[in-house]
C-alpha cells in the first residue's frame, strides 16, 4: 500500500466534503499503520463532524497517548467530550491545551462557553477576560463578554464591552444592536435608537435593526415611526 497516496486521497476527499471516502482511505492506512498520528487525528475530526463522538474520542485519545503535547488534538477531544456532555473531561482537555500553548485563544473561549452553560458565569467571565488579555484588540471577545454580562443583568458592564467592540470594529452590526438592546433594558430609549440607527447605517439590508428600532419607537409611543420601521424590515426581508 502507498501510505502517502492514501492519506493524500483522504485529505482531498475530506476537503471536498466526501467524508465517507476519506474515512475509507484512512482506515486502510490505519490497518497497516495503527500509530499514524495524522490518520488518527483526521479520523477523530471526521467522526466528530459526523456526530460519532465516541469514535472520535477513541481516535483522538489514542493520538494523545502517542503524543500528548498537541494542543489542537486536546481542543478537538475537548469538543467531542463537550458534545457528549462530559464537561469535566472537556474542561480538562481545554485546560491542557492552554498549558501547552498559553496564548491559544480558542481554548479560553471554549472554557468560557462551558462554564456559561453550567451556570458558572463568574468563571466564564474570568476566561473571557483572560482571552482579552491575550488579544486586547479582538472585538469579538468584547462582544461575547458583553453578551454574558447582559445575560446576568449587568447592563452597564455589557454596554462598556459592546462600546469597546464597536470602537475596535466600527462596522460590528451585532454589537450596535446589542448596545441598543442594553439601553432598551435600561429604559434609555433615545440612546437605544442612536445605536439602532448606527446599525442601520452600517448594514441597511439587515432587518434586525429595523425591528429593534420599531420596538424602541413603540416604547416611546411613536407609533407612526414604529410602523415605518417594521415595514422597512419587511421590505428588506419579506419572509419575516
Amino acid at each position: 500500500m502507498n501510505v502517502k497516496n492514501n492519506i493524500r486521497i483522504a485529505i482531498e476527499s475530506y476537503q471536498s466534503g466526501n467524508l465517507s471516502k476519506a474515512k475509507r482511505y484512512l482506515k486502510n492506512v490505519l490497518r497497516e499503520k495503527p500509530d499514524n498520528l495524522e490518520v488518527l487525528n483526521l479520523l477523530g475530526i471526521i467522526d466528530a463532524e459526523l456526530g460519532n463522538y465516541e469514535d472520535a474520542i477513541e481516535y483522538l485519545s489514542k493520538s494523545l497517548n502517542l503524543f500528548p503535547a498537541n494542543e489542537i488534538v486536546h481542543i478537538a477531544l475537548g469538543m467531542a467530550y463537550a458534545n457528549k456532555e462530559k464537561t469535566d473531561e472537556a474542561i480538562h482537555h481545554f485546560q491542557k491545551a492552554i498549558e501547552i500553548k498559553p496564548d491559544f485563544l480558542d481554548a479560553y473561549i471554549y472554557l468560557a462557553d462551558i462554564f456559561r452553560r453550567l451556570g458558572q458565569s463568574d468563571k466564564a467571565i474570568e476566561f473571557f477576560r483572560k482571552a482579552i488579555q491575550k488579544q486586547p484588540a479582538n472585538s469579538t471577545l468584547y462582544n461575547l463578554l458583553g453578551k454574558l454580562y447582559f445575560e446576568r443583568g449587568m447592563l452597564d458592564e455589557s454596554i462598556s464591552c459592546y462600546q469597546k467592540a464597536v470602537e475596535l470594529d466600527p462596522h460590528f452590526i451585532d454589537a450596535y444592536n446589542a448596545l441598543g438592546n442594553a439601553f432598551q433594558e435600561k429604559k434609555e430609549f433615545e440612546s437605544a435608537m442612536k445605536y439602532y440607527q448606527k446599525a442601520i447605517e452600517v448594514s441597511p439590508s439587515n432587518p434586525t435593526a429595523y425591528i429593534n428600532m420599531g420596538i424602541a419607537c413603540h416604547n416611546v409611543r411613536n407609533f407612526e415611526d414604529a410602523i415605518r420601521y417594521f415595514d422597512k424590515a419587511l421590505q428588506v426581508k419579506p419572509s419575516l
